[in-house]
């Protein structure tokens, strides 16, 4: 977290420059919004363009303290789309999502007729096999909640500093 304009300088000469790319973004935000987004190969000016700055400094008046986070280019946005019953869960389909070069949502590419990570292309089978983990463990929390109805669960692979592609 940084809590000011002066304190986002701070943590930059810190030593995490490194991260080159960087985001900051209000806590609990959602859909790519309210966040700034200094991507060395676009602007590697940064924070002395008074654009970029002015955004940050509104970011900061509107939310207080910021989220920091190194940035990491997207290359593929995914989501399924599930049913908890009673008995247990169903899943509804699945779809990719289209997002700019800013991270922010742009549409919805349905699987139409498929459900689950099957009709999902794209994903390796190690990424396949972690996310339906995850996907079955957040069916079996939201059943033992006593939780009915429908429910998502979004994730994007991307790229790390070796080249190697990632989900999260």
């Amino acid at each position: 977290m940084v809590g000011s304009l002066t304190g986002l300088e701070s943590h930059l000469a810190g030593g995490v420059a490194e991260a080159r790319s960087w985001v900051v973004k209000a806590p609990l935000s959602a859909a790519g919004r309210s966040r700034a987004i200094q991507r060395h190969d676009l602007a590697p000016a940064g924070l002395a363009r008074p654009e970029v700055r002015r955004r940050v400094e509104n970011l900061f008046e509107r939310h207080g303290p910021l989220f920091f986070e190194p940035w990491m280019e997207r290359t593929a946005d995914f989501g399924v789309a599930g049913l908890s019953l009673p008995r247990g869960v169903r899943w509804v389909g699945s779809h990719r999502q289209s997002v700019d070069v800013r991270g922010q949502f742009s549409g919805v590419e349905l699987e139409v007729g498929s459900a689950g990570l099957s009709a999902i292309d794209g994903l390796s089978p190690q990424h396949r096999e972690g996310w339906q983990r995850v996907l079955e463990g957040v069916a079996g929390a939201l059943g033992r909640a006593g939780y009915v109805g429908p429910f998502g669960i979004d994730a994007w692979q991307y790229r790390d500093r070796d080249g190697a592609i990632r989900l999260q």
